[in-house]
């Protein structure tokens, strides 16, 4: 049956609107404010394939999947299980000894129990092959209990609705249809079959019937071509991965449980570049893996489904990295550039196991989908583009909740980051709308040259940039829309770049400690639209800077708990902007239409007056002398320059672990 491609989100956002009150997040902002953009809608309607024909192309083959034809209703034959034996009277199959051996195309059902024996089909017919599982249980001891060697066309193994199938092979393959090939990817000599179902060419698996497959040797189900599912239940336990196609994965649909010692499920062809990936169009997963979840080698996309994902030892077991250093840390001054020197006695003990939930080496492009993931790894990691147009994600990563090496673009969805180092990291980031939060015990949004992940943490070569137009020209981050709310113990907004801030609501909490700061940024960063605030640590804030428009106050202010009713109070008296940070502060950054040109204004928490100013100025900053050896900065620059605070010679531990 054709699905449509699309769905509707099935979980919707509600934005609080009282009194004329803007509210936001956990952040607890609300403002009083006729700013319309504000309220509206920050979940915007993009199709992500619609101008792309690769993924458009991808995107048609999980939505038109081959499903279940009943075999009753055309010519079958019947292949009955006994035990160590197997009862066949047809054409185009041969019995030897507990094997059955298929040479022509037909439609074979199975049913019964097999308790040491193998399906083998070796076929140049240009029909296809269909294997129906009629209540069959397969155990090959010595070998993959379904093998196909060759076939002119597609083999399908068919699941009816109702039945309940079994296929177990054993942890060492021995038996004679083993053969040794030569392994491309691997530049050597590997042996096949490798799974208890394996197939050389293309192979769909459908019906909704329930299939179990133990692969004690190696994988679970693999095909060196196309493979593809639709409608089944299947239940996977692979010593090594669950699902494997080397040109593609393709899943329609389906109820597929998966615990793996290596990966979920992936894609492996690595050579052509419009093959090697995964394409969901629905379903419900769950998947548990020693590796990676999902991985595809080019684009993995996802239209829909639920998926339930834990990679490694989760998010609890979050990697440490080790560093010996030997650091020049260069002096406060105007135009003063960061140095760094790393002694040749360095090292940085990192482990290299890639175990990411949804992962990709071109593109991971997510259309919709739910996603509940704890992951020891980066939960969603491409080495290129990451793209979200809609979708529920709730994360706990043992390193970053979304990194592109390259090109990050959120359009909406609804994103919920609860544990991670950093929480969205690329080189380039577009946030267009979307529900953001994000728990970081690093930064929360890091704009940053590619993976950075072998790099010693804290000594980045990402703060190299020494002028404003190079480093708005390599790094960028662009918010046009979305509620942002980051609760960080590194910087709050890092942008080794420049930033672009043109609508949108984005609060940040943090950090606490004066090496870091709320807003980072080594270019410009530009306020021309939507609502920014931030509450943190003073010895290195940075308040938006040249070219911003919308009226800004930045300020030191008393040291004040996490949790603290901080409210903006016009001359009148009047409550025009409150809000509660999640962390201690020592400084606040306000960017927002609520502050009038001329009016005067207090910052006031509880009945305490911390500051008060008059808005004469796009940008009235009270600290700018604060923290700088009495230097006045150049405007937008609380304190400088970005210094690398590690004392020299120290050995350092860097630990990614929950605030």
């Amino acid at each position: 049956m054709k699905r449509e491609i699309i769905k509707e989100s099935k979980k919707r956002v509600i934005i609080g609107a009282l009194a004329g009150a803007m509210v936001f997040s956990s952040f607890g902002i609300s403002a009083l404010t006729a700013d319309a953009a504000d309220l509206t809608d920050t979940n915007k309607k993009v199709v992500l394939y619609d101008k792309d024909t690769q993924l458009a192309a991808i995107a048609s083959k999980a939505t038109s999947t081959k499903t279940y034809a009943d075999y009753k209703t055309g010519t079958y034959q019947q292949v009955t299980l006994k035990g160590d034996s197997i009862s066949f009277d047809g054409e185009g199959a041969t019995v030897k000894g507990s094997d059955l051996l298929i040479h022509s195309a037909g439609t074979y059902v199975l049913s019964g129990t097999l308790n040491d024996g193998a399906v083998i089909i070796d076929s140049t017919d240009t029909e296809n092959i269909t294997i129906v599982l009629n209540n069959a249980n397969i155990t090959c001891k010595d070998g993959a209990p379904v093998y196909v060697k060759n076939s002119g066309k597609n083999v399908i193994i068919s699941v009816p609705k109702g039945t309940a199938n079994t296929i177990t092979d054993g942890s060492n393959y021995t038996y004679e249809y083993k053969e040794q090939t030569t392994d491309e990817e691997k530049a050597g000599v590997s042996s096949e079959p490798s799974a208890a179902i394996f197939s050389k060419d293309d192979l769909k698996i459908n019906g909704s019937g329930k299939l179990t497959v133990n692969g004690n040797y190696k994988d679970g189900i693999a095909s060196k071509d196309e493979l593809e599912i639709t409608e089944t239940t299947l239940v996977i336990n692979a010593a090594d991965d669950g699902i494997v196609g080397k040109d593609s994965v393709v899943i329609g649909s389906g109820d597929i449980t998966i615990k793996a010692g290596g990966d979920g499920i992936k894609s492996t062809n690595s050579e052509d570049t419009t093959k090697g990936y995964v394409t969901i169009g629905d379903g419900t997963f769950s998947i548990v893996s020693g590796k990676d979840g999902i991985q595809a080698e080019s684009t993995l996309l996802t239209l829909g489904g639920d998926y339930t994902i834990k990679t490694g030892e989760g998010a609890a077991a979050a990697k440490t990295k080790t560093v010996q250093s030997n650091m020049q840390i260069p002096q406060h001054g105007e135009g003063q550039q960061v140095q760094k020197t790393l002694a040749s006695t360095e090292s940085a003990v990192i482990d290299t196991t890639s175990a990411k939930a949804l992962k990709a080496g071109t593109k991971v492009v997510i259309q919709d989908g739910n996603f509940q993931i704890n992951s020891e790894d980066d939960a969603v990691h491409s080495d290129d583009s990451v793209a979200v147009a809609s979708g529920t994600f709730k994360i706990s990563t043992g390193d970053d909740g979304i990194h592109a090496d390259n090109k990050l673009d959120i359009y909406g969805g609804d994103i919920d980051i609860e544990k991670s180092y950093e929480g969205i990291e690329s080189s380039e980031m577009n946030i267009e709308g979307g529900h953001i939060n994000i728990l970081s015990s690093d930064d929360g949004i890091n704009v940053a040259g590619q993976n950075n992940s072998t790099e010693p943490v804290g000594f980045a070569a990402d703060k190299t940039s020494t002028t404003e137009s190079e480093a708005a020209s390599t790094q960028k981050l662009t918010i046009s829309g979305g509620k942002i709310n980051v609760n960080a113990s590194g910087d709050g907004i890092d942008v080794n770049g420049s930033g672009y801030m043109t609508g949108g609501t984005v609060a940040v909490s943090g950090p606490t400690n004066d090496g870091n700061a709320g807003l980072d940024y080594d270019g410009v960063f530009q306020v021309t639209g939507g609502t920014l605030i931030v509450a943190g640590s003073s010895g290195m804030a940075q308040a938006p800077g040249s070219g911003t428009t919308v009226n800004t106050i930045a300020t030191a202010v008393t040291t004040q708990k996490a949790g603290t009713e901080v409210k903006l109070v016009n001359s009148s008296g009047d409550t025009v902007l409150s809000f509660k940070p999640e962390k201690e502060f020592s400084h606040i950054v306000i960017s927002c239409g609520v502050i009038e040109k001329g009016e005067s204004y207090k910052i006031m928490a509880g009945s305490t007056e911390l500051a008060n100013f008059t808005a004469d100025s796009i940008i009235t900053n009270l600290s700018q002398n604060s923290g700088n050896g009495g230097m006045t900065p150049p405007e937008g620059v609380v304190n400088i320059p970005k210094g690398l605070m590690a004392p020299p010679n120290k050995e350092i531990e860097l630990k990614k672990a929950s605030n």
